[in-house]
Parts: C-alpha cells; structure tokens; sequence
C-alpha cells in the first residue's frame, strides 16, 4: 500500500468530505437511476469507486488478482440489489457496507479471517488518553516526510503490525469518502472508537517507520 503526499495528507486525519465537497447527491441519483435500469449509471459507479474498492481489498488479501475478484463481486452484489435500493439513508454508507460484507465473506471462505472482531470499542477500558477530540493532531513536516520516504513493502509491514479495529478504521478513512459517522455505523461502533482507532494507528504506524528507518 504506497502512501502518496495526498494520502500522506489524510493521515492528518482531516475530514475529507467538508474538505473537497460530498458527491452524495451526484451518486445517489446515479443509483437511483441503476435501480431504473440505467446500465450507463452502473458503470459510472464503478469507474468512480473502482479503484477504491480494489485499494481497500488489496490491504486485506495482498493480492491484486483476490483484490480484483472481490471488487468484481461486490459490484456485481450492487447490481443485483438495485431494485430494493431506496434513498433514505446515506449512499456511501449503503455502498461501503457492501463492500466491507463481501471482503470479509471471501476472508471467511478462504480461511483467512483470523482477526479480532472488528467492533472492539478501543476507547474503552484505556488509562491515560486524552479526550477524544482532541487527539486528532495533523502530521507534522517532519511526520510528513517520514511516510514519503517509506517504502512499500515498510509500510504493508507496519500495516501488519496495527491492531484490526485500526487497521479496518484506517483503510476506510484512506479509500472512501466516509465521515466519521458513516464509518462507525457500517462498523457498528461508536464514533469515538473510530477516532481512536485512527489515533492509534497513526501513531504505531509512525513509530514503526521509525523503527525502520534507525
């Protein structure tokens, strides 16, 4: 998973949908029209979100073939649930779950869903945090320049290394256009433990690209 200067932005944990605008609208109408029948729409859904569906998958298998073939059969569990989708709630939210379900059900099928359970609330139980809105800090330069001078196969191995409420947190905020509130419910937990999962994450993987740069 390389880590671009714009992902390395993101790492910042700042709120992607205020920054650049929601296309919230734009595709649930374009769902709307696939529920209609609209094979035009489908396939801008899928240029848009393909690419992240497969990023998403890719840090999961660690592999692009696997990545691929998951995103293929979510996109194709999308179209055949059009006809019962219905506008009443958020559509990245409705898309992201679907994605997150297939992904999980291809790890379940192979044999490789050896995590924890993904609903852990990490913000329970821990001493000496401080409150959650404040420990979203931004990277500084220096952090910044860090991640940039990482290599791949570094950070899939920091990747490895954090923890699965984190990792999944993570992998969500980097690849899609989810608030806080969208993530937590498609990971059914609190928004809090979303924050601190991030938290988390952003700060082991920091150490661990210290570790080996020293």
């Amino acid at each position: 998973m390389a880590v671009s200067k714009n992902s390395a932005k993101l790492f910042a944990l700042s709120d992607v949908s205020s920054a650049k605008g929601s296309p919230e609208d734009t595709h649930r109408e374009w769902m709307l029209r696939v529920k209609n029948g609209d094979r035009q729409a489908f396939e801008l859904l899928f240029e848009h979100y393909q690419g992240a569906v497969v990023s998403y998958a890719y840090t999961w298998v660690k592999n692009q073939d696997h990545a691929e073939e998951i995103a293929q059969e979510a996109f194709l569990k999308i179209y055949r649930v059009r006809e019962s989708y219905e506008p009443t709630a958020s559509f990245v939210s409705w898309l992201w779950t679907i994605v997150r379900n297939t992904a999980l059900d291809f790890l379940r099928k192979k044999k490789e869903f050896l995590m924890d359970p993904l609903t852990h609330d990490e913000s329970e139980g821990s001493s000496g945090s401080s409150p959650i809105d404040e420990i979203e800090s931004p990277l500084s330069d220096a952090e910044a320049l860090l991640i940039e001078e990482t290599d791949r196969l570094q950070i899939e191995r920091c990747m490895g290394k954090i923890t699965a409420p984190q990792k999944e947190a993570l992998q969500l905020r980097l690849v899609s256009e989810l608030s806080y509130e969208q993530i937590a419910a498609i990971l059914k937990t609190t928004v809090s433990a979303v924050k601190s999962s991030l938290n988390r994450a952003k700060t082991a993987l920091m150490e661990c690209f210290k570790r080996s740069r020293a």
